[in-house]
């Protein structure tokens, strides 16, 4: 064999080594990329400054990898049928969907097992935000606009239950069902409902509050009336004298005077993606009993049963419309993507440890 033949032969061995082990890297560094988050996520204790971060602008797939996986599985609200995917259920939240919070069942029987399995998932799935003792304060916590709710002094914001009052199994339930639009609480509906109810149980044991007082029943409220002229006409008198411009705006955008200064944005009622719902009766409720912990107060004793309708009826007819569909409320119009939301969805998808997304039965 000639020196060149051989010097030949040496370089298609370094070749094939070459692309053998890089091959090898890559694919290391692609499970690498998925295990970790977008950005650096973290606080240093000997800083001040938050250095979190989560992607802004719009949707790049590359800054929201494991959420990418959720956009481009079908979306409930777009499907013929009824599916049993949640990851259906999760990209139709993305597009402003609001989803079901019900249980199909009745919750289980609070046990240690139960408990046991509630603090497990809690430490896997939230604590990166809402603090390992429920102290709001997890590594992630920094990085979100909404600040995550304190789970250990048992102040809720979404209740059907008065002002101050604690919220009832069902609502806390609901929520984590849900998730909360607008913010970094995904809808954790990709979990069983035992989880679910797992999880229930274990951020109640986080407070002496539900040791030491029990949650009343929810408010009862009548059926919403009719949105006549007069009545929005009222409403939009009571919007504008009774504090609601002043924070909300004078059109509903969030842009009012006051914003600036809260550490909780107010809603912008034009683009929806309401923390409660935008319906008409969740509108009402959260008028009745306030967003706890929020500068969002309960105008229950301030207003009237028909001011508070009034003004309900007002808020409502400048949201964007919603179609019930295959048992979820759907925007009629498909709204942008939410950083925000997709933060909370790509970092639920990566304590769950998906890397084959098919589909995920749920609970019949």
């Amino acid at each position: 064999m000639s020196f060149v033949e051989q010097q030949d032969q040496f370089g298609r061995t370094v070749l094939i080594s070459v692309l053998v082990w890089g091959t090898v890297a890559g694919a290391a560094l692609i499970g690498l990329r998925l295990a970790l988050p977008d950005r650096a996520i973290r606080t240093l204790p000997s800083e001040s400054q938050c250095i979190a971060t989560v992607p802004s602008g719009p949707y790049i797939p590359l800054g929201f990898d494991l959420a990418t996986a959720v956009v481009n599985a079908p979306s409930r609200c777009t499907a013929h049928t009824a599916g049993t995917d949640p990851i259906e259920l999760v990209h139709a939240y993305l597009e402003g969907a609001e989803l079901d919070g019900a249980p199909r069942r009745p919750s289980p029987a609070v046990d240690a097992t139960l408990r046991a399995r509630g603090a497990d998932l809690y430490e896997r799935h939230c604590a990166n935000c809402h603090g390992e003792t429920g102290d709001g304060a997890g590594p992630d916590a920094c990085a979100l606009d909404t600040p995550p709710a304190i789970h250990n002094n048992g102040v809720y914001s979404l209740r059907t239950t008065e002002h101050e009052a604690l919220p009832t199994d069902a609502d806390i339930f609901r929520t984590i069902t849900r998730g909360v639009h607008g913010t970094a609480m995904p809808p954790w509906i990709i979990l069983p409902e035992k989880d679910r109810w797992a999880l229930v149980a274990h951020v109640k044991s986080l407070s002496t509050q539900f040791d030491e007082d029990v949650a009343p029943p929810p408010v009862e409220v009548e059926p919403a009336p009719e949105a006549t002229p007069e009545r929005l006409a009222a409403g939009y008198a009571l919007y504008s004298s009774g504090g609601c411009a002043s924070c909300h705006g004078v059109a509903g955008e969030g842009d009012g005077l006051a914003a600036g200064a809260l550490h909780v944005k107010p809603r912008n009622f034009t683009r929806g993606r309401f923390h409660r719902g935008s319906s008409v009766a969740d509108i009402h409720e959260t008028l009745m009993t306030g967003f706890d912990g929020t500068p969002m107060a309960s105008f229950a004793k301030v207003m009237s049963p028909d001011d508070l309708w009034n003004v309900s009826l007002l808020v409502h007819s400048i949201t964007p419309n919603m179609n019930d569909r295959n048992g979820i409320r759907c925007a009629e119009i498909v709204r942008p993507f939410d950083t925000q939301e997709l933060f909370g969805v790509r970092n639920m998808m990566r304590t769950m440890q998906l890397r084959q997304f098919g589909v995920l039965e749920v609970d019949p």
